[in-house]
Protein backbone atom coordinates (compact mmCIF):
# COMPACT_ATOMS: atom_id res chain seq x y z
CA UNK A 1 0.00 0.00 0.00
CA UNK A 2 1.00 3.63 0.04
CA UNK A 3 3.28 4.39 2.96
CA UNK A 4 4.54 7.61 4.51
CA UNK A 5 7.79 7.26 2.56
CA UNK A 6 5.92 7.30 -0.78
CA UNK A 7 5.87 10.31 -3.07
CA UNK A 8 2.60 10.94 -4.93
CA UNK A 9 2.19 13.17 -8.00
CA UNK A 10 -1.42 13.60 -9.16
CA UNK A 11 -2.14 14.38 -12.80
CA UNK A 12 -5.30 15.19 -14.72
CA UNK A 13 -7.84 14.99 -11.93
CA UNK A 14 -10.59 16.90 -13.75
CA UNK A 15 -14.13 15.59 -14.09
CA UNK A 16 -13.54 14.88 -17.79
CA UNK A 17 -10.26 13.04 -17.16
CA UNK A 18 -9.49 9.49 -16.15
CA UNK A 19 -7.01 10.85 -13.65
CA UNK A 20 -3.51 9.63 -13.08
CA UNK A 21 -1.07 9.42 -10.20
CA UNK A 22 2.58 8.49 -10.03
CA UNK A 23 3.74 6.99 -6.77
CA UNK A 24 7.40 6.48 -5.96
CA UNK A 25 8.29 4.09 -3.17
CA UNK A 26 11.62 3.83 -1.41
CA UNK A 27 12.00 0.16 -2.31
CA UNK A 28 10.88 -2.15 -5.10
CA UNK A 29 9.32 -4.45 -2.48
CA UNK A 30 7.03 -1.59 -1.34
CA UNK A 31 6.10 -0.85 -4.96
CA UNK A 32 5.28 -4.50 -5.71
CA UNK A 33 3.19 -4.76 -2.56
CA UNK A 34 1.17 -1.67 -3.50
CA UNK A 35 0.67 -2.86 -7.07
CA UNK A 36 -0.48 -6.31 -6.02
CA UNK A 37 -2.78 -5.10 -3.25
CA UNK A 38 -4.50 -2.34 -5.27
CA UNK A 39 -4.64 -3.36 -8.93
CA UNK A 40 -8.16 -4.39 -9.94
CA UNK A 41 -9.33 -4.65 -6.33
CA UNK A 42 -10.77 -1.22 -5.53
CA UNK A 43 -13.12 1.30 -7.11
CA UNK A 44 -12.76 5.03 -6.67
CA UNK A 45 -15.83 6.87 -5.38
CA UNK A 46 -18.25 7.47 -8.26
CA UNK A 47 -16.44 5.08 -10.62
CA UNK A 48 -17.89 1.94 -12.17
CA UNK A 49 -14.49 0.41 -12.98
CA UNK A 50 -11.75 -0.97 -10.79
CA UNK A 51 -8.52 0.90 -10.17
CA UNK A 52 -5.69 0.04 -12.59
CA UNK A 53 -2.23 0.07 -11.06
CA UNK A 54 0.76 -0.62 -13.30
CA UNK A 55 4.39 0.21 -13.85
CA UNK A 56 5.14 3.52 -15.57
CA UNK A 57 5.62 3.19 -19.33
CA UNK A 58 9.16 3.38 -20.61
CA UNK A 59 10.15 6.13 -23.04
CA UNK A 60 10.23 3.52 -25.82
CA UNK A 61 6.62 2.50 -25.03
CA UNK A 62 5.49 6.16 -25.00
CA UNK A 63 7.15 6.78 -28.38
CA UNK A 64 5.53 3.69 -29.88
CA UNK A 65 2.10 4.80 -28.63
CA UNK A 66 2.61 8.30 -30.11
CA UNK A 67 3.66 6.82 -33.46
CA UNK A 68 0.63 4.52 -33.52
CA UNK A 69 -1.71 7.38 -32.64
CA UNK A 70 -0.20 9.55 -35.38
CA UNK A 71 -0.52 6.72 -37.91
CA UNK A 72 -4.23 6.21 -37.15
CA UNK A 73 -4.93 9.95 -37.26
CA UNK A 74 -3.30 10.10 -40.70
CA UNK A 75 -5.48 7.22 -41.91
CA UNK A 76 -8.63 9.02 -40.75
CA UNK A 77 -7.70 12.24 -42.55
CA UNK A 78 -6.85 10.62 -45.91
Amino acid sequence: MICSASTIDLLGLKKTSKGCAFIKHETKVQALSALESLNGKHKMEGSSVHLVVKWEDTEKERQARRAQKSHFQNLIHE
